[in-house]
Formats: structure tokens, C-alpha cells, sequence
């Protein structure tokens, strides 16, 4: 039996069905959510949910919408920055006196 050779980052344990492999995360491992709450209380269980969380939107597919969504929203920034630096410029009538 050959394990596959992408493993996910955030598996605390995996788990062998037939011939798969299955990666088993802190969301689903009751044992290892009960060891955090004991060491680290209710916020260290909150905050090993958001370091999952944050960590999914750096690894495909998530990486795709967070760069699509970080983008749009510098894009959006820019324009509204440019739209606060407008200056109103009378045309150029080819006049120079």
C-alpha cells in the first residue's frame, strides 16, 4: 500500500480505508479538538479553527478566489484613491499668452 504523496497540511491524523488514504483535520478529530480545549481553553480551540481557516485560502482551490478577491479589492482602492486625486484641468486651447 502506498501512501498518496500530496499530504494536507493541516491533518492532525490519517486514516487507511482499502487502499486510500484520508486525511483526518482538527474539525474531525474529537480526541485532538478535547486535547487543544484542555491545553489552550476555548480560545486556543478558536484560534486552531482560524489558523485552518486562514490556511485553506493559501492552497488551492482558496488561493484562487483570495487573489481574486484581494485584487478586486486593491483595483477598487486604486480607483477610489485616483477619484480623490482628480484635479479639474481646463482644456488647452494651443494658446500660450
Amino acid at each position: 500500500m502506498q501512501a498518496s504523496e500530496s499530504l494536507d497540511a493541516d491533518a492532525v491524523a490519517y486514516q487507511i480505508v482499502g487502499q486510500r488514504v484520508y486525511p483526518i483535520t482538527l474539525a474531525a478529530s474529537k480526541h485532538d479538538r478535547e486535547f487543544v480545549q484542555r491545553m489552550g481553553g476555548g480560545m486556543g480551540l478558536w484560534i486552531a479553527d482560524f489558523d485552518v481557516r486562514l490556511h485553506s485560502l493559501f492552497r488551492p482551490p482558496g488561493l484562487a478566489w483570495t487573489l481574486l478577491v484581494l485584487s478586486t479589492a486593491i483595483g477598487v482602492g486604486c480607483l477610489g484613491f485616483a477619484k480623490l486625486s482628480g484635479e479639474n484641468v481646463d482644456a488647452w486651447d494651443g494658446d500660450d499668452t
